[in-house]
């Protein structure tokens, strides 16, 4: 799999001026670990799914060692969604709970006060949204470990939320699928292999901006959306980001990253965002890139913005 992982140390602000009360703040250290995209399958397409667990063991063991954090992150696309199709794909979900299971065993024993999960593509494949904002379950009696895995704080309406966690830190967690062709997630209401309940508006908006796209739809209604989805789209181009796997943040979303990067700014505090979509152009390759990334870009770059450091995604 894509499987990398990231020890970091924030210090310092950027060049122009932040705003941030330089005497208040300590540097931010956390740990990061991005598309484990577990599945206890053979290796294909390139991908070693089973082997990414032990990457997940000896990630988990190499931040241990190093110690001293103020959060861990998973960047989002932690289970892949072969656990979901082929001779899964009518199991309700059961191997996909024992993938994750196995994944969180080895994850729960990082030492951090506070874990971060992000939703990717591949969280949105394996369950619905109200499963997401809820929490999932996990179990591996054998291990004797349990938990449960969140992706908002409990109780939350909305899978982006924000913490603050250290002196001067405050960091903002995105949903980069609040307008996204599989925005609902998995749905056991409609026949397998593919259990989506797509979103309509969310396709309409992808048609218009990806001629591949709306080939695929008009000759396949109803159906997943797979085909290649950047044919004759050039390497670079950000118009490839126009695919099923990318999405948006909406309005409502978009008005509550600007109060929180003004308050923010008020109080002194550095800004740090996550999202497991990129928002930059020059850090991708066309492909992933979130759909309204100018939007996104020009508040995180404007005065409003001015108190972010850094960007990390998945």
């Amino acid at each position: 799999s894509g499987v990398g992982a990231l020890g970091m140390t924030t210090a310092t602000s950027r060049g122009r001026s932040s705003g941030c009360d330089e005497g208040k703040s300590k540097p931010l250290r956390f740990a990061a670990i991005a598309d484990i995209q577990f599945a206890d399958i053979e290796s294909r397409r390139g991908r070693y799914y089973r082997e990414s667990l032990g990457v997940t063991q000896r990630s988990a063991k190499f931040f241990n060692e190093h110690g001293g954090l103020d959060f861990f992150l998973h960047a989002g696309d932690l289970v892949d969604f072969y656990n979901t199709v082929d001779e899964f794909a009518d199991d309700r979900g059961r191997q996909t709970a024992s993938a994750v299971a196995d994944v969180m065993t080895h994850l729960h024993e990082v030492r951090a006060p506070h874990s971060v999960f992000l939703i990717g593509n591949h969280e949105l494949y394996n369950w619905s949204r109200e499963e997401l904002l809820s929490g999932v379950p996990w179990q591996k009696p054998e291990r004797g470990s349990s938990g449960v895995l969140r992706f908002c704080p409990e109780g939350s309406g909305e899978l982006w939320h924000s913490f603050s966690p250290c002196a001067g830190w405050h960091c903002i967690v995105l949903d980069p699928y609040d307008v996204s062709v599989y925005r609902r997630g998995r749905q056991y209401s409609r026949p397998p292999p593919h259990n989506y309940d797509f979103d309509a508006a969310a396709v309409s908006l992808l048609v218009r901006h990806n001629t591949n796209v709306a080939t695929y739809v008009a000759e396949h209604p109803g159906e997943n959306i797979l085909c290649n989805y950047w044919k004759d789209i050039p390497d670079g181009d950000p118009i490839g980001r126009w695919s099923p796997i990318n999405g948006a943040v909406g309005a409502t979303q978009l008005a509550w990253l600007r109060a929180e990067l003004d308050e923010a700014a008020e109080r002194g505090d550095r800004v740090v965002i996550l999202s497991h979509v990129l928002v930059h152009p020059g850090s991708s390759d066309g492909k992933t890139l979130l759909w309204n990334y100018d939007e996104v870009l020009w508040l995180l770059q404007s005065p409003t913005g001015r108190a972010v450091q850094c960007v990390v995604s998945g």
